[in-house]
């Protein structure tokens, strides 16, 4: 098992938590989920671990100076021998030995090492099931969905370009600058620039997609170049190919409000959102109900009031067990 002293690399270097923090396979979340909660002594070192993760991925296009660079290296080198001279953990089936993923570590500690202690930023992030509002230097404000992240140098204030970076999702409402400076949200798969508008970024499950409210906005494809202009009620879809379409705003931009709107919405994709949202595991039994729709719009984000809502209007039987919920016919219609 693992040890009282375990540092944040130790749980970074298991790939197993690596799927855990992006929420990339359903067994590896269900399993660190139980264990953390089993052993709450150790939830401090795997939070900053999950941190120097996303800071990793967020910076991963960031060039590092020479300067920069050496010292990581130092750092990790020094952390490497270290580790090698004690056993690593055993924590069956998570256990991974130092030796067969030094490199990977090694990489990821050299750009984590040069970004997150020598360009310092500032970090907000919400938990499950909350929803919470920032305002930016510039009286900008954004409201924050439940378990996303948003990052902003420090001197943010003094570059000539607004940037940010989000990993989940959030409704941004920009505030216009007599400078005319740019505001660019950074997400995995694309760049949004605006310089005055109100529209939403959801940034999880390896795709990126913007609502636009009011205003205009220009979206990039990072794998592409390829660019968007967007116009007030669009919707652009980023995973293999940008994919526009016009849309009723208020579904997707709801949630800031602590209300959910359901339209005609496929189960599997509800399912989805309490997952994301919520951080529940959801195993739909009955695959053919994954297209079963529904039609609801959900108050104070109250994930009871949806279990129930769900079981009633779809005849379904909705159980939990240690943060999975298990969803399959009612007993009545199998009958």
């Amino acid at each position: 098992m693992y040890q009282e002293n375990n540092s944040p690399e130790d749980f970074i270097a298991d790939e197993s938590f690596v799927n855990w923090v992006n929420r990339a396979n359903d067994a590896d979340v269900r399993r660190w989920s139980d264990w953390l909660e089993a052993n709450p002594q150790h939830r401090e070192a795997a939070e900053e671990a999950a941190r120097m993760i996303r800071v990793l991925q967020s910076f991963q296009k960031t060039p590092l100076s020479d300067a920069v660079r050496e010292r990581a290296i130092q750092s990790v080198q020094s952390r490497i021998a270290a580790s090698s001279s004690r056993s690593l953990y055993s924590f069956p089936p998570f256990g991974l030995r130092w030796q067969s993923v030094a490199a990977s570590v090694a990489l990821l500690l050299l750009a984590v090492a040069g970004v997150w202690y020598l360009n310092r930023s500032t970090v907000y992030k919400t938990d499950y099931a909350e929803v919470r509002s920032v305002i930016l230097p510039d009286g900008s404000v954004v409201t924050m969905n439940a378990n996303s992240e948003l990052r902003l140098n420090n001197d943010w204030q003094d570059r000539g370009t607004r940037e940010l970076w989000l990993q989940g999702e959030a409704f941004f409402s920009v505030k216009h600058t007599e400078n005319n400076s740019k505001f660019i949200v950074h997400t995995k798969d694309a760049e949004v620039e605006v310089l005055g508008t109100t529209f939403s970024v959801y940034e999880r499950q390896n795709k990126t997609r913007v609502v636009l409210n009011t205003g205009k906005v220009k979206l990039t494809d990072r794998k592409t170049a390829s660019e968007v202009i967007m116009q007030p009620g669009d919707l652009v879809e980023v995973a293999a190919h940008p994919v526009r379409k016009i849309v009723d705003t208020r579904r997707y931009t709801s949630w800031k409000d602590r209300t959910l709107i359901f339209d005609n919405t496929p189960l599997s994709e509800i399912a989805q959102m309490i997952q994301e949202n919520y951080g529940y595991t959801v195993e739909i039994k009955d695959k053919e109900l994954s297209d079963v729709r529904f039609t609801y719009t959900l108050k104070d984000n109250n994930l009871n009031l949806l279990i129930t809502a769900l079981s009633e209007a779809l005849e379904l039987k909705i159980t939990e067990k240690n943060k999975t919920l298990t969803i399959e016919k009612s007993v009545s219609e199998n009958e």
